[in-house]
């Protein structure tokens, strides 16, 4: 087959799968967003990947505006059709998206649904929910009412996919209840870590010393953090197992 992978983010696991499909005789053509500021995988082929791999980022002419919403939503929209001219000279036979914010998410698949292209959503995050709360807080009621556009935005995308394919059981019920999208169109697959790709170093090191953590037991958080994450959250987990216990009342 001729799939098309779009992870916008360039994450590990992601490549890794498009060069497992490769590996399998799929003519794979990976996507991701060349200017995304985040842990990125092995996004560049090598001698070692067969001839069936293709991996490309997409860039903007420019600074990418993450933190101006105006201007970000902006470049988004040609993001989108860079994305969408992209995919249309390559011409699957399935495309799969993840991490795309909703606008290019919804542009692809409007393309890939007058193409006749199965559009598989791999949801790794649910992002109204994050906007919703993000957009009330920094713009109010406007945010609001932007918030709720775009909940209805990502019941739609849902709503048109093929399948989904979602993180985690969480995800699936609130798939369910929240967007009323039917438990048979939903497939559960956790996400996982290319451990051949990770390579652990010397506890002992420049940084280590410098923190005064060489000897002590360490709570690492490993993932990204954004505006719509709470890194109370983290804080909370590392006093709980850190902290001794308070010493009981005399």
């Amino acid at each position: 087959m001729r799939i098309n992978i779009v992870d916008y983010a360039g994450h590990p696991f992601q490549a890794q799968l498009s060069r497992k499909l490769a590996q399998r005789g799929h003519d794979v053509l990976h996507l991701y967003f060349g200017q995304a500021i985040t842990p990125r995988g092995m996004l560049t082929t090598t001698v070692e990947d067969p001839k069936t791999l293709d991996i490309e980022g997409v860039r903007l002419d420019g600074e990418f505006r993450k933190y101006s919403y105006v201007r970000r939503w902006w470049q988004e929209q040609l993001l989108a059709k860079a994305f969408v001219r992209r995919i249309e000279r390559f011409r699957p036979e399935v495309v799969i998206v993840a991490n795309a914010p909703l606008d290019i998410a919804r542009a692809i698949q409007r393309r890939c649904i007058s193409s006749g292209v199965p559009f598989i959503l791999w949801q790794q995050d649910i992002y109204s929910v994050a906007l919703a709360t993000l957009l009330r807080k920094k713009l109010g009621v406007v945010g609001a009412a932007v918030a709720r556009y775009y909940h209805r935005l990502e019941g739609k995308i849902l709503a048109l996919s093929d399948a989904v394919i979602v993180i985690s059981p969480a995800f699936a019920a609130l798939d369910t209840s929240r967007f009323g999208l039917s438990p048979d169109r939903i497939a559960v697959i956790r996400n996982w870590a290319p451990v051949d790709e990770i390579r652990p170093g010397e506890r002992d090191n420049c940084w280590s010393r410098a923190q005064g953590v060489t000897d002590r037991k360490v709570v690492m958080y490993s993932g990204t953090l954004g505006s719509k994450h709470d890194p109370a959250i983290l804080l909370r987990i590392a006093e709980r197992h850190l902290m001794p216990p308070a010493e009981p009342p005399q």
